[in-house]
């Protein structure tokens, strides 16, 4: 199953609890890993976890996708999701930062029009 999220590839193959991959399956997921996909087995009791990874690809702003790739990966091969630690604090921060500068801006030329009637 393809699935696409802001832009990066997750080729997710499904497996029943007692299910195992086929030789051609696992040689096309680690050709996907070298690629600049993210390719894995997902087993029932793996789902939550595959949850957290979309919700975090779909929070992230656009011009982030490498960095969020690589963490990703990182995640799901290490499976440990502290690196998670570092990479949602950055994401909202320069999504703070945008919005406060967006609010600040549109205050200006708020006060701009107002003065103007």
């Amino acid at each position: 199953m393809r699935i696409v999220v802001n832009g990066l590839a997750l080729e997710v193959e499904l497996k029943d609890t007692n299910g195992t991959p086929s030789e051609l399956q696992k040689h096309n997921i680690r050709q996907i890993n070298r690629s600049t996909g993210l390719g894995f087995v997902l087993y029932p009791e793996g789902f939550p976890k595959f949850q957290k990874i979309v919700k975090v690809v779909k929070t992230c702003p656009p011009n982030v996708p490498i960095v969020t790739a690589f963490t990703l990966i990182m995640v799901w091969r290490t499976n440990d999701l502290s690196p998670l630690e570092y990479l949602i604090p950055a994401v909202f921060a320069e999504l703070a930062a945008a919005t406060g500068f967006y609010y600040s801006k549109a205050k200006a030329e708020n006060r701009i029009k107002l003065r103007k009637m």
